[in-house]
């Protein structure tokens, strides 16, 4: 397992790009403006060092609190890479 980690420190890219990960963000409704947090899929196009980078999207999300539905788009995405085992 140890060797394998280490590989996949020397060259992330090949287990990462094309995946698409989960990041948390927080948002303000619309409508109520309550702040609550959002999962943004996040498709990762390249990897260099420790950071992943993807394009952006949008998301649909329901506002906990008041029930309306709110879009949110972001721009380029940027994740930090942790290899843990």
């Amino acid at each position: 397992m140890k060797r394998k980690l280490d590989k996949l420190a020397k060259n992330p890219q090949q287990l990462l790009v094309g995946r698409t990960v989960e990041k948390p963000h927080e948002v303000t409704c619309e409508f109520c403006e309550k702040e609550y947090v959002v999962t943004l899929p996040l498709k990762i196009e390249r990897v260099e060092g420790t950071r992943g980078y993807g394009p952006g999207g949008s998301i649909k999300a329901e506002c906990p609190a008041c029930g309306k539905e709110n879009e949110y788009t972001w721009t380029d995405s940027v994740i930090d890479i942790t290899l843990t085992g």
